[in-house]
């Protein structure tokens, strides 16, 4: 029979140490920027440094968005609905029907909003500390939304730049913003007081408003001819009520009331500017 081979300690190789790579946080954050979306999800979940440089980087969390709720089945957000485990995201969309009510999500959303910049919220009626708790809200988006029962309102809404009404009217909008640029809306009811709302609007934010997106009636226009110390330098016209004659002339007086306007935008097929 042959030999069997005797292992002796000084035939045993020795374990190669594990090579860790320690990165700073901000190397990590540079390289995952080129990641797409999938691989930067798999990459969180590699280890809790990674994780940690995904959630504190501003620019890999623009890359993320929420939905609420995360279930089409799912009808109603109130104190029993549970979303699943989030992904510190920029962009958050809070979408139901018929005007559904969002209830009391104290548990969870403050923790999610503190880093929210972009803010959508569709077919719900909802209270105004949704807004309250995202102190970094620079874009807010409202379609088919209205702000429920609204009391005592204690906080500013200082980083709002940018500010979209589509069926919704602004509620209390114009005692919390302060440096708004940018404002789009459409007129839904001109005979239901929200011409004035809307004027109430934009007269609050007349200091720092550079850019108006419109789709309104005449009436409208011939409203916001009448405020001063307006600084706009981009207005831009929907036609959804159709040009007439005098809308035209609407515009003209609008444009003559706020000289500091640069550009004017008509969305007409029939009209070319």
């Amino acid at each position: 029979m042959p030999k069997r081979k005797l292992l002796t300690d000084s035939g045993i190789q020795p374990k190669q140490p594990k090579i860790e790579i320690r990165l700073p946080p901000e190397i990590w954050q540079k390289i995952f920027l080129n990641l797409p979306l999938k691989d930067l999800i798999v990459a969180r979940l590699t280890c809790h440094r990674w994780r940690d440089a995904v959630g504190s980087s501003p620019g890999l969390r623009d890359k993320f968005w929420l939905k609420f709720p995360h279930d089409r089945n799912i009808t109603m957000i109130n104190r029993n609905y549970k979303p699943p485990g989030t992904v510190p995201a920029s962009n958050v969309m809070f979408q139901l029907d018929n005007y559904s009510k969002i209830g009391s999500i104290a548990a969870w959303w403050p923790q999610v909003a503190s880093t929210v910049t972009c803010l959508v919220i569709c077919g719900c009626e909802f209270p105004v500390d949704v807004l309250g708790h995202a102190p970094n809200l620079k874009s807010l988006h409202l379609i088919s939304a209205r702000f429920g029962r609204t009391g005592r309102v204690n906080f500013k809404l200082i980083n709002l730049r940018r500010l979209s009404l589509k069926k919704s009217r602004p509620g209390p909008l114009a005692r919390l913003i302060t440096r708004l640029e940018e404002l789009e809306f459409a007129i839904v009811d001109e005979e239901d007081g929200e011409i004035d709302e809307i004027v109430g609007l934009i007269q609050s934010a007349k200091s720092s408003l550079k850019e108006l997106v419109l789709d309104v009636p005449q009436g409208c226009l011939r409203k916001l001819s009448l405020l001063t110390e307006l600084n706009l330098k981009k207005v831009k016209l929907r036609d959804s009520y159709g040009y007439c004659y005098g809308f035209f002339e609407a515009i003209v007086q609008f444009v003559e009331a706020h000289p500091a306007i640069e550009e004017l935008s008509l969305f007409n097929p029939l009209v070319s500017l």
